[in-house]
């Protein structure tokens, strides 16, 4: 067994066992230097203070004519000079410049001055950002998780920025990364951290990556949160037994089929 703890984001998305074992244990990790808007604009909404502590607005570029298409700086020249300098001396700083921590602002105060959005994700009363975690007396496996903002006695919210919020491009995104899954991973790891049944509603904050974003505010529904549930607990048993017997490659063999396509492009000769 292991002391590594695992989240809702270890577990969704994986295939198999050994894709579990591989994203976890064996992949590089990577520290990223810079973050996108739509993370950034999350860090601004939640976790104010912490934004301005994080990110550095750049000054103005040594080389303002030297411009890419999308209107950043190109950083060659004497405008890399002057990055480079900047990490220099503030190392500890991401750094965003003008044009794009402009968007960045202006992105999290629209999403910000949505009517109630105050109300409903109140910093001063709810719990945002809060580390838990736990030991599973199911498979003995130690299990984390962070919730963007918490509701205590109410709800449980995640705010995620989309490519976009129709009913289709949702379904597709709920799909791909098992957004119920980690939903239901969530609401079970907060209540066994605080010793009873607090909560059972998830709400997810889906916003629209666009020049005019909107967002909509998603109860998931009780069968999706308990399909969640069993995708998760089976996944979290068979990587306990993984642990127990070493057999991660046994436990990850796959059934495998071509698709019809294949033989449609086949031509005989």
């Amino acid at each position: 067994m292991t002391d590594i703890a695992i989240s809702g984001s270890d577990l969704a998305g994986c295939r198999t066992p050994l894709e579990f074992y591989q994203r976890k244990f064996l992949h590089k990790k990577v520290e990223a230097d810079y973050f996108d808007i739509g993370t950034a604009a999350h860090l601004y909404i939640l976790e104010h203070e912490k934004f301005f502590e994080k990110i550095m607005c750049l000054g103005d570029f040594p080389e303002p004519d030297k411009i890419n298409k999308d209107g950043t700086y190109s950083k060659t020249g004497k405008n890399g000079k002057y990055l480079d300098e900047q990490k220099e001396l503030h190392p500890d700083k991401i750094m965003f410049e003008p044009v794009i921590y402009k968007q960045v602002v202006w992105y999290a105060e629209i999403i910000k001055r949505i009517p109630g959005f105050d109300k409903f994700v109140n910093i001063e009363t709810g719990i945002t950002e809060q580390n838990y975690e736990i030991t599973d007396k199911e498979t003995g496996l130690k299990l984390r998780g962070r919730p963007d903002y918490i509701k205590p006695g109410k709800f449980i919210a995640d705010l995620k920025f989309c490519r976009s919020i129709s009913d289709f491009d949702l379904a597709k995104d709920f799909r791909d990364y098992e957004y119920h899954l980690r939903a239901a991973f969530y609401l079970d790891l907060y209540n066994k951290a605080i010793g009873k049944e607090e909560i059972n509603t998830f709400v997810y904050i889906c916003v629209e990556k666009s020049e005019n974003p909107t967002a909509r505010f998603l109860k998931m529904s009780e069968i999706d949160i308990n399909a969640g549930r069993e995708m998760y607990r089976l996944r979290l048993d068979t990587i306990a037994e993984c642990f127990r017997t070493d057999e991660w490659i046994v436990n990850s063999i796959e059934n495998y089929q071509l698709p019809e396509w294949v033989y449609n492009k086949i031509t005989n000769f």
